[in-house]
């Protein structure tokens, strides 16, 4: 393996990947040689001390990678197939996605200071899912002033299907060999071996798991 830490300002120049460097101390960790990129990538760096680790023997896929905070990384374990774009919002924030996980089209939203999105190994996103750890917006109460609608993480574990455009909302934990259906809008978590779907997404079917493979009918 050839692993490289390269500073951002220099990531351009060996990739012509388009980078967008406003701070200091960014980095991208990778195995050029073992890591393959597919049409156009964007990465930007408004904050300092983040890292980007996209680790070896993955494929890349029209992907953008923003830090708008410090101190934050987005990860990637090897054997991968991404798409995805990839934004962390806040200080202290963490994205990181497993082996063999594959992602046809992604925005995950890491905002807010100290939250994370933690994804498994072999889970497999259709397109246009959407995952986030904040409202973007507050929600304030009328008696106390106060803001009441806090980020929380979001943590998918091993082996997960989630269907096209559907939405995981903060807070939400989806359990391993859990599968998302097409559209549907997350709000709480999902146990293992289940079918959730709709808006907001209610469990369908128990004692399930899935493959890959389209396996013959008996």
């Amino acid at each position: 393996m050839n692993i490289q830490i390269i500073p951002a300002e220099k990531y351009q120049d060996l990739t012509g990947t388009t980078t967008i460097v406003k701070g200091k101390n960014n980095k991208i960790i990778v195995d050029l040689d073992r890591t393959a990129f597919r049409g156009t990538h964007i990465l930007e760096f408004t904050g300092d001390n983040n890292e980007l680790n996209l680790a070896y023997d993955s494929v890349f896929r029209q992907c953008s990678f923003k830090f708008t905070g410090s101190n934050s990384n987005i990860v990637f374990a090897p054997s991968c197939w991404i798409s995805i774009g990839a934004h962390v919002c806040g200080n202290h924030c963490q994205i990181s996605v497993g082996q063999k996980t594959t992602m046809e089209r992604v925005l995950a939203v890491c905002q807010e200071d100290g939250t994370r999105i933690t994804i498994g190994e072999d889970c497999m996103f259709s397109s246009d899912v959407f995952l986030r750890t904040s409202d973007s917006h507050s929600i304030i109460d009328l008696s106390s002033q106060k803001r009441i609608n806090r980020p929380q993480d979001v943590t998918i574990n091993n082996h997960v299907w989630v269907g096209q455009s559907a939405k995981i909302n903060k807070g939400v934990t989806l359990n391993d060999d859990a599968i998302i259906a097409n559209a549907a809008v997350v709000t709480t978590d999902v146990p293992s071996h289940t079918v959730f779907g709709g808006n907001p997404a209610r469990q369908i079917k128990d004692g399930v798991t899935w493959s890959r493979e389209l396996l013959p009918f008996d």
